[in-house]
């Protein structure tokens, strides 16, 4: 938390008026709704989640009073695991997405699925 207030202050500083936050999914805690939808409850369970929904409100309350621009995205594990498994969260069959548009990339077979039909691009 005292990092993004410290970053919001240079950013103010230095006149720079647009964030991208990485936020997370992890917002919504632990929800009965599938799939979540950004409108969902926030309900973070962990001081993880709460960090995250704080700087978000943070966010939030400097771009109605400024003109600031802030984007906040909320995903879940993108990456996976290592192949250690040490770190991160591996699935059988794999779920994230980075490491099933690498194999996309690299397998003909392997078909990466975008879910929606509402983007205006080829895919």
């Amino acid at each position: 938390m005292n990092g993004s207030t410290n970053l919001l202050q240079v950013m103010q500083e230095f006149d720079c008026r647009t964030i991208l936050f990485s936020s997370s999914a992890t917002v919504y805690g632990k929800s009965n709704q599938i799939p979540l939808k950004e409108c969902s409850s926030l309900n973070p369970i962990n001081p993880y989640g709460q960090s995250k929904l704080m700087v978000e409100s943070m966010l939030e309350e400097i771009s109605s009073i400024n003109d600031f621009n802030a984007v906040c995205l909320r995903y879940f594990n993108a990456a996976g695991a290592h192949d250690s498994g040490e770190i991160g969260e591996s699935r059988n069959p794999e779920t994230h997405l980075i490491p099933n548009a690498l194999k996309s990339a690299i397998l003909d077979e392997n078909i990466l699925k975008v879910f929606g039909n509402d983007y205006p691009t080829p895919d």
